[in-house]
């Protein structure tokens, strides 16, 4: 969402949203996550905070989960409805103006403490900053919301999403939907980000212990494509692991690796490869013994309770690192990595909920 905090941006949202069975997500907004992220800061608190959606059984503290909630109830209290609106205006330099309306729904529905489901409809219009307007032109994307339609100034846009979840227990948690992810404790992500469109996935959810495993499978598109049809839009398809463990209630690590491929190439066209189906984490022998050119990533990820108000995090990701050519410091093209630093403070001059977050990104 980083397209949003420009020069002199005024934010005013509106979320009135509901999550009722244990199995819910919670929705991936950063105003929820920083609530949820201040409440769980404590030394006595153990959350997963890396790994987003929450689902509503991983937020012990379920007054904290109702207050962020106000379900409208529709059928014998198992089917609810919200209201989901933003207006944003900025101001950027040259009097160059930033516009976005969003408006849509929310319908929720539970069925005892194992199955929910959900379907969130959207439809807004954007008027762009120049230099986010010429992103958008060239690729003829919305971040976060998907395909562009040009509309005189503005471009107004269609977002779609929705999900079935199912926990047969406390340890599994089953889901297959439209929609997106963000992995990671920062205000970006080198691993995984909600800064794409939604998208068809499936996902695997463990907690045994005081370790968390995700283990998704999604089905994207790339709609930059010269015909500019989404018919014509390309397929692309990923595998993504990422294991959480709380070493202590102050620190957590995580592992996170990824295989993404081509729908198609020169040669054949390729769905989904079977091989990649294997939940297990550690990929890496797998893509190198099929001999495949797949782009394999591996991270590793850090939090640190510094105080009850206070944390440092960071990611370190690789896709390609040849030990030889990093010492030679000859600056080999295909040497590629990424680093993340960032520290947030709750609660700053103990004004409450007055938030500072400062984060350092570099990718080669």
């Amino acid at each position: 969402m980083a397209f949003r905090k420009f020069l002199l941006l005024i934010s005013i949202t509106f979320f009135v949203l509901t999550a009722v069975a244990q199995s819910d997500l919670i929705p991936l907004y950063n105003t929820f996550n920083y609530f949820i992220d201040k409440n769980t800061a404590s030394k006595d608190s153990v959350l997963h905070t890396c790994i987003k959606p929450y689902l509503r059984s991983d937020i012990k503290n379920t007054t904290l989960i109702d207050s962020l909630y106000k379900p409208f109830p529709l059928s014998n209290n198992k089917f609810f409805i919200s209201p989901i609106t933003d207006v944003q205006y900025g101001a950027g330099t040259k009097a160059q103006t930033f516009v976005e309306y969003t408006g849509g729904l929310l319908v929720t529905g539970n069925f005892g403490n194992k199955w929910s489901v959900s379907l969130t409809g959207l439809a807004g219009s954007l008027q762009a900053v120049n230099y986010l307007d010429s992103s958008v032109k060239h690729m003829g994307v919305i971040p976060e919301f998907g395909y562009a339609y040009k509309n005189g100034k503005s471009y107004s846009f269609q977002n779609i999403g929705g999900s079935i979840s199912y926990s047969p227990n406390r340890i599994f948690n089953f889901q297959l939907g439209k929609g997106k992810h963000f992995w990671g404790d920062g205000y970006r992500s080198l691993f995984l980000s909600d800064f794409s469109n939604n998208y068809p996935y499936a996902r695997i959810t463990a907690n045994v212990w005081k370790i968390k495993y995700v283990c998704l499978f999604a089905w994207q598109k790339d709609v930059t494509n010269p015909s500019g049809l989404l018919a014509d839009a390309k397929n692309k398809f990923g595998t993504f692991h990422l294991l959480s463990w709380a070493v202590t209630k102050r620190i957590n690590i995580n592992l996170f690796e990824s295989i993404v491929w081509q729908g198609a190439d020169q040669n054949r066209a390729r769905s989904f490869d079977p091989n990649y189906l294997n939940p297990v984490i550690f990929y890496r022998p797998i893509e190198y013994s099929l001999g495949s050119s797949d782009n394999a990533l591996i991270g590793g990820g850090f939090k640190i309770k510094i105080c009850k108000k206070q944390q440092v995090y960071g990611q370190v990701i690789i896709d390609e690192l040849l030990l030889k050519e990093v010492l030679a410091q000859k600056g080999w093209w295909a040497n590629k990595q990424g680093v993340q630093l960032g520290y947030k403070f709750f609660d700053l001059f103990n004004i409450k909920n007055l938030y500072l977050q400062g984060e350092f990104n570099y990718v080669r």
